[in-house]
């Protein structure tokens, strides 16, 4: 709140300090470089400038948000190929469920993980993908063949715990989603 008060000479709401936390968290979880940050709704236009101020105050007490718990994983495993090799001997097999819900950097350690055995199942439902505030990345779903190549992917397209009035309405509802398999 201090900063946005430094940027933009007023005082943070509470809401306004939720959609900024919402954004950072995004451009964490997305992998957003500092040229996208213009980019982003948030309804703050010197966002770009509070994001990099604030993960500098981070950095100068030595602290990290909950996010950067992601970054800093991914980017130790892409560097220290020992820790890398330590996480993949020790867990050969992972699975992950509620998949459409995992974020973008999520997805990212995932397949660093996995690409030593590839022994990677994962479930998810990109039509049930409800948590993109938070930077759920269901697309990973639909490229999942492509990062992982021969994977196969099994469709569950029969519902055995709706009764059809509810399946029926579902149905009309998912059918407008474009992004699907």
């Amino acid at each position: 709140s201090d900063l946005y008060r430094e940027l933009s000479g007023e005082f943070a709401t509470q809401s306004v300090i939720k959609e900024l936390r919402k954004g950072i968290a995004y451009v964490k979880n997305m992998m957003l470089g500092k040229e996208d940050l213009g980019e982003l709704d948030t309804g703050f236009d010197q966002f770009p400038e509070l994001y990099v101020q604030y993960n500098l105050a981070l950095r100068q007490r030595r602290w990290m948000d909950y996010d950067d718990q992601m970054v800093y994983a991914y980017n130790m495993l892409r560097k220290i190929p020992e820790l890398l090799a330590y996480f993949q001997e020790k867990y050969p097999y992972i699975c992950v469920d509620e998949a459409q819900d995992t974020s973008k950097i999520k997805h990212a350690i995932i397949a660093l993980l996995a690409s030593k055995s590839e022994n990677l199942f994962m479930v998810g439902d990109e039509d049930q993908s409800i948590y993109g505030f938070r930077a759920a990345y269901p697309e990973a779903l639909l490229e999942f063949e492509q990062h992982h190549p021969g994977a196969k992917v099994l469709l569950m397209e029969e519902n055995f715990r709706s009764d059809g009035n509810i399946v029926l309405a579902a149905d009309r509802f998912i059918q407008k989603n474009t992004l699907r398999h």
